[in-house]
């Protein structure tokens, strides 16, 4: 089986090539695989801060609020990052979106923070 590498920038994965004959490498646009729902930047959350969010949502309905909006902006940037092209407009909103999703996810560690003080 051949090697595979990884082309960087800016931390995110931009293409995957295959180096021997192979099958066809997949597509660096093409959707990526979730584990679960909360994904930042290609890299999940991390499973204790989620199950601790899983269980606080149950009884602080902004936690539930912030995770449904979190969820939400994700589906909009999967769906952005699936054309294979962006416009000027289309990366600046695909931009604009991912800093909201992690200005959720501070805000979302800054409860559990809160929490454990």
């Amino acid at each position: 089986m051949g090697a595979a590498t990884f082309q960087i920038a800016n931390g995110l994965p931009l293409s995957f090539n295959q180096t021997t004959d192979g099958p066809p490498a997949p597509s660096a646009r093409g959707p990526p695989s979730r584990s679960h729902t909360f994904i930042e930047e290609g890299v999940a959350m991390d499973q204790h801060m989620l199950s601790r969010l899983e269980a606080a949502r149950r009884f602080h309905p902004e936690v539930d609020a912030l995770m449904q909006q979190h969820q939400a902006l994700e589906q909009q940037v999967s769906s952005l990052s699936t054309l294979p092209h962006l416009t000027p407009q289309e990366d600046a909103e695909l931009h604009r979106l991912k800093k909201e999703k992690l200005r959720i996810k501070d805000q979302l560690e800054q409860f559990l923070q809160r929490r454990s003080a």
